[in-house]
């Protein structure tokens, strides 16, 4: 059943060339602003003490956010103070995690924004995470990996990454004396999953829309990862030792990273061509100076959106673990969309062949409606754990509706209701009746129950799996209203029976017309 009150609004400093990107030193206006908020507690803080803030705004070229008090804290006039809330260290590690790491106005305020680093607020999380990761054991982090390899960094004096990959055995000798990046465990990573993209909403809480990966980066002074910058969300937790984070103005929403700081001809050309997309000058070159910088030390949490410029060293030993995510944009889905539009009509699927009837068709184009792609229920959200999969990915677990119960959520129903172009109403009967009847079984045997179900799929020609944005199974009586409401369903007809009504329409299977 849907919620009766539906919340919708409730970390790397290593890559590789799929993730990051490089920056450009040109002072350009069209760069787009960010901001860089630090938040600091007393340096004589302890575990119980509250978090008091500063907000560190990066000059001119970024915006400002939070209210100043006139201090400066004895910082340079770029600092500003603001304050996080108490936080009650009691509660569960999966509540005690999005209430220190995620502040109350964090999703209007800073991401995908600004910058946000908070020192001491993760004291908390210390002794829980150090039991979750074996008491920092890189051994056995390093077995636990999800990664076919462990990446070595090798000490160089050029601006880009030396590595090689090794076995875990080969990795944890090294670990003494190198640098060492790899995929985080499995058990931490279901935490900081449902932390960061449930609590924060993402996607729509849709996981065909964006995924998270855990990674664990182990680093040794004088460590430098040089500039860079990525095309995913990052959240860092500096477990143990310090870092020294230098950031500097980039490109907003970028699809590719920009690696000057990987040796890789082959990536640079189409991360121009994205560096381009918003900013002409753009420049594939690290940046010379930063614009601001902070520390992160054992219990700090730092947040940075996807295109900001950043270099990390290495100041003391130590482990620290970075969420990246991953997301579709809004362009992607609208894309996805119109493909599975265009796929219903069998001339669109035809192999190309004549720039006439491409021409033809491209007069014919119909127009799609957000509604048709956004959709407001269904879908949950289940972790690599509890699953047999073994890459640490948030996976999709369809779930069932029964609408013959009354509908407690809250949808609006228009005047007038069409069913979802978008979508397909299929019976089990036809998904499984093949299988049944060639392995001997009867299908009247699978007829006999109560109750029937079918197979509701929306969105779904937009890609070459035929993998729905939105899939759930529909159950009801047999022989009674809802049985009757769906059938009209696959003919096209929306019916008026109230309750498959809101059921549909809030899964995505009605739109207003």
């Amino acid at each position: 059943m849907p919620p009766k009150k539906r919340k919708l609004n409730k970390a790397s400093d290593g890559s590789t060339n799929g993730s990051t990107a490089s920056s450009s030193s040109s002072s350009s206006s069209l760069f787009t602003p960010f901001l860089l908020t630090s938040t600091a507690e007393n340096p004589e803080r302890t575990q119980s003490q509250p978090a008091s803030g500063i907000d560190t705004a990066l000059g001119d070229a970024f915006s400002t956010r939070g209210e100043s008090n006139g201090s400066t804290n004895g910082s340079s006039p770029l600092l500003k103070t603001s304050t996080l809330p108490p936080v009650d260290i009691n509660l569960p590690l999966e509540d005690l995690v999005p209430s220190l790491l995620l502040p109350s106005d964090f999703k209007s305020q800073t991401f995908n924004a600004s910058c946000h680093h908070v020192k001491g607020c993760s004291l908390h999380l210390i002794s829980s995470l150090k039991s979750i990761l074996d008491d920092y054991d890189l051994e056995s982090l390093y077995h636990e990996s999800p990664s076919p390899s462990i990446q070595i960094f090798l000490p160089t004096k050029s601006p880009t990454a030396d590595t090689i990959r090794v076995d875990p055995e080969t990795a944890s000798k090294l670990s003494s004396t190198h640098s060492t990046y790899c995929r985080g465990p499995p058990a931490l990573s279901a935490l900081f999953q449902s932390t960061f993209l449930s609590d924060l909403n993402l996607f729509n809480s849709n996981p065909n829309w964006g995924y998270s990966e855990l990674e664990a980066f182990h680093g040794h002074a004088p460590h430098v990862t040089n500039w860079h910058y990525d095309f995913q969300h990052n959240f860092t937790i500096q477990l143990s030792g310090s870092k020294k984070w230098d950031f500097k103005k980039g490109e907003r929403n970028v699809k590719l990273g920009c690696t000057p700081h990987f040796n890789d001809v082959s990536v640079v050309e189409g991360q121009i061509l994205n560096g381009k997309l918003s900013n002409p000058h753009f420049e594939f070159q690290p940046p010379q100076s930063p614009d601001v910088s902070c520390v992160l030390s054992s219990g700090d949490f730092l947040y940075f959106p996807p295109g900001v410029y950043h270099r990390v060293t290495t100041l003391s030993t130590g482990l620290s673990v970075n969420v990246s995510i991953i997301g579709k944009s809004y362009s992607d889905i609208y894309c996805d969309g119109l493909k599975g539009l265009l796929n219903k009509d069998v001339r669109w699927r035809g192999v190309v062949s004549s720039k006439n009837e491409f021409l033809n068709l491209c007069k014919e184009q119909k127009d799609i409606k957000g509604d048709w792609i956004w959709c407001e229920g269904g879908n949950e959200r289940v972790s690599s754990s509890d699953t047999e999969d073994e890459e640490d990915v948030v996976v999709r677990k369809s779930m069932t509706f029964n609408v013959d119960e009354e509908f407690e959520g809250e949808v609006e129903i228009g005047r007038n209701l069409i069913v979802n172009p978008l979508c397909d109403l299929l019976t089990e009967k036809e998904v499984t009746g093949y299988f049944r009847m060639i392995s001997g079984h009867s299908l009247e045997e699978e007829d006999s129950g109560d109750n029937v179900k079918y197979i509701l799929n929306v969105n779904y020609a937009g890609n070459e799996d035929m993998e729905a944005t939105n899939r759930n199974v529909l159950e009801c009586r047999r022989g009674g209203e809802g049985e009757e409401f769906l059938e009209g369903i696959r003919k096209g007809r929306v019916g008026e029976y109230e309750e498959g009504r809101k059921w549909l329409k809030w899964l995505g299977g009605l739109v207003d017309e």
